[in-house]
């Protein structure tokens, strides 16, 4: 059976998703061979662009951007631009949809999805979303969900919403995780007094950058020796923050290898993540984590052997564990080699298998896959 991956971008690129695309790509190619997956790139051209971001200024002129980014206008155009690129392929395959949401296709396709519009709504105040017409993006996607012959999801949170809120069944759904390309060299670390923290994260604001920033200048403020790097767009408040030094998103790996390298610890007080795998990418590094109780972060750092977790958005909860941590170098050594060795089985090959054992137990592989389901209302649990 031939797969044809589908992301907005290329899938073989590691700027398309986050990467997720291209590990997923990779990993199957590797397993099934090159010759049987096809790699299609959904996002929207020129024209279809255009139409997209006319339709947004219409339907919301205060919140254009918001609106093309999860209008139910662009979702469709996207599925255009999908369906014109698995045409041209001239074969009939089975389709790996990676993020985003899709009308639902005329292939036989499966959802690998890291959180749903009902969980962005619900934990997620500040969510760009909230200015668009959230109930009917929930029910395009309860369609889409329904009509795939089966959803996988890197974290367990994703999976409970698809059964509590858009009433897919257990035989319906299957958590499969997330990966990483490979498994840094480590070199002894350098005993320094102090701590140094290591934050990464393209949303500033979501990744609980703000009570961080207020942690860090507590701790300073009682002359508790503790240094900040950022990696990624913040906002010019960083910038002034003593004891802060934002280096802006950095492209170049050997001077992000150093930047973990050179970490204490890795700071990811979320205040809505569904998985976090940045977050695994730290604990390869040998780093203890400190993160928050939200999505799968909770599971992948086990407070106190792995790390340490605080609530999201408490400033409280961030001080009194990074000056526990300072305190504490041994504690912090013997996390940062637990959490290297529980990473250890994260990879993209491990979690293309799972996604082949769930084809096979649904025999989407031999095209003995019943057709897809047709939509229908499930039970809603959030309230919006």
């Amino acid at each position: 059976m031939p797969i044809a991956v589908v992301a907005d971008g290329d899938p073989r690129s590691l700027t398309t998703n986050s990467g997720v695309a291209r590990g997923v790509f990779d990993a199957l190619a590797a397993s099934l061979g090159r010759q049987h997956v096809f790699p299609i790139d959904g996002s929207l051209g020129p024209a279809l662009r255009l139409l997209a971001m006319s339709a947004a200024a219409m339907r919301n002129p205060a919140h254009v951007r918001a609106q093309y980014r999860f209008g139910p206008e662009t979702s469709r155009l996207r599925s255009i631009a999908r369906d014109r690129a698995i045409s041209r392929l001239r074969i009939a395959p089975h389709v790996l949809h990676v993020r985003n949401v899709y009308r639902p296709s005329r292939c036989p396709y499966t959802a690998f999805i890291d959180s749903t519009t009902a969980q962005k709504a619900s934990e997620w105040t500040d969510w760009p979303g909230h200015a668009t017409d959230v109930s009917r993006r929930i029910e395009l996607e309860r369609a889409y969900y329904a009509s795939a012959s089966v959803v996988l999801t890197a974290g367990h949170d994703a999976a409970e919403s698809l059964h509590s809120d858009y009433g897919l069944g257990r035989d319906q759904v299957e958590v499969v995780g997330a990966g990483l390309s490979g498994l840094p060299d480590l070199h002894p670390r350098i005993t320094r007094p102090g701590l140094r923290i290591l934050f990464v994260g393209r949303e500033f604001d979501r990744k609980g950058g703000p009570p961080l920033l207020e942690a860090i200048g507590r701790l300073r403020g009682r002359n508790v020796d503790v240094r900040l790097d950022v990696v990624g767009p913040a906002k010019d408040e960083v910038l002034s923050r003593s004891g802060v030094v934002n280096h802006g998103w950095v492209s170049d790996s050997k001077r992000l290898f150093r930047l973990y390298s050179e970490a204490d610890v890795f700071c990811l007080p979320a205040l809505h993540e569904p998985y976090g795998r940045v977050v695994l990418e730290a604990m390869s590094y040998g780093i203890p984590c400190l993160v928050s109780t939200t999505g799968e972060l909770p599971r992948l750092v086990e407070h106190g052997v792995r790390g340490l977790q605080v609530s999201p958005g408490s400033a409280d909860e961030l001080e009194r564990s990074l000056e526990w941590l300072t305190d504490h170098p041994d504690d912090r050594a013997a996390m940062g080699r637990a959490a290297r060795a529980y990473v250890e089985d994260f990879t993209w090959d491990a979690v293309a298998r799972r996604i082949l054992e769930a084809w096979d137990r649904r025999g989407i592989r031999d095209g003995s896959d019943a057709p897809p389901r047709t939509a229908h209302m499930g039970p809603k649990r959030r309230t919006l």
